[in-house]
């Protein structure tokens, strides 16, 4: 049964707080998406296609359904990018123009506050773009995430959840992340202060508070593709985060990688892939690392921006499967094909 999802709210100023916890990787394997706000993306297309043809040669209906939930969870974060593109891109359209407007004939008390980088009045010039309009429209995008993202629980024929002490903090983790607390405003606010902020530096040191505007906008530029990559990233942990709940309310604590397999697939879901036949029980997720991020595999797989899923999948599919149990073998392989993959890279 798919939960019921609660409206977004109106979110209030942000306090002072560390900024993201990493930023997109941009060079080749990085597979960065950059749709238009108007179709979905080219990229995504491909993916979703090459997961309905896996779906369409699957050995079982379970596996068949499987792929094509993972084919629709890949459509719908592909519309929140979009969405948040062209969010973004008017938010800070807005926000330049009136700091330039604001830099030119604004009150003197207001210029003074703006070089000083005040928060307040810099998260003013955000929330008078619509800052927390786009916000509200981000979270949404989250819900409609939570409803695919229940969906698991029908894919497996699995009735009530399992109710017992040990599952209470996972139901308290629940009700955090439906509400979305905070990945905006880390993903997507606390950088694009820091940007005004840095920017307005410059006219502490008698640069003139026009020019520091101008550079401003020009590296809002550059930190919107950032944003939008690490809003991105962050909606798909989002997204694993809410299925791993729902399967540890029944109890489930395996996995199987899944998801496309192309020029673009890092080494490590690469060696992930290679397990085709396996599962992944969640001590041996414990032990994968991507070379990334601090963020575990279990919820960033890859890494950033990364198209792949680990998959909940119960003792009653891996029996039907006949799949294997990952071993410690497996583990070093997959993270030494991270390592040996990010040293390439360098």
């Amino acid at each position: 049964m798919i939960p019921e999802v609660s409206r977004p709210r109106r979110v209030s100023p942000p306090t002072a707080g560390p900024g993201p916890l990493f930023y997109p990787e941009r060079r080749t394997g990085g597979h960065v998406h950059r749709p238009s706000a108007n179709r979905q993306s080219d990229d995504t297309k491909d993916d979703v296609a090459e997961l309905r043809r896996q779906a369409a040669n699957a050995p079982t209906a379970t596996e068949a359904a499987e792929l094509e939930w993972m084919a629709q969870l890949y459509e719908h974060e592909d519309r929140l990018h979009a969405r948040t593109v062209r969010d973004l891109k008017r938010v800070y359209r807005t926000s330049v123009a009136e700091l330039r407007k604001l830099a030119r004939d604004g009150d003197v008390r207001v210029r003074a506050a703006l070089i000083r980088g005040d928060e307040a009045q810099l998260y003013g010039l955000l929330r008078a773009a619509g800052v927390e309009e786009a916000e509200i429209n981000w979270q949404a995008g989250l819900d409609e995430g939570v409803t695919l993202a229940a969906q698991w629980e029908k894919l497996n024929g699995l009735g009530s959840p399992v109710r017992s002490p040990d599952i209470e903090p996972f139901l308290a983790y629940d009700a955090a992340v439906r509400r979305g607390r905070g990945l905006y405003r880390d993903a997507v606010v606390a950088p694009s202060l820091e940007v005004m902020r840095e920017g307005l530096q410059g006219a502490l040191l008698l640069e003139r508070l026009p020019d520091a505007a101008n550079r401003i906008a020009q590296r809002l530029d550059v930190s919107q593709r950032q944003a939008v990559s690490e809003a991105r990233t962050r909606a798909a942990m989002f997204d694993r985060a809410v299925i791993d709940n729902q399967a540890a309310r029944h109890g489930v604590d395996s996995y199987v990688y899944r998801g496309p397999l192309d020029g673009v697939t890092r080494p490590f879901c690469r060696a992930c892939l290679r397990l085709a036949a396996g599962y992944w029980p969640r001590d041996m997720v414990a032990r994968l690392s991507n070379g990334q991020t601090a963020v575990a595999p279990l919820f960033a797989c890859g890494g950033h921006n990364c198209r792949h899923l680990l998959v909940p999948v119960t003792q009653e599919s891996i029996e039907d499967r006949g799949l294997r149990r990952a071993t410690l073998a497996d583990v070093r392989a997959v993270n030494g094909a991270a390592l040996k993959g990010r040293k390439r890279k360098r």
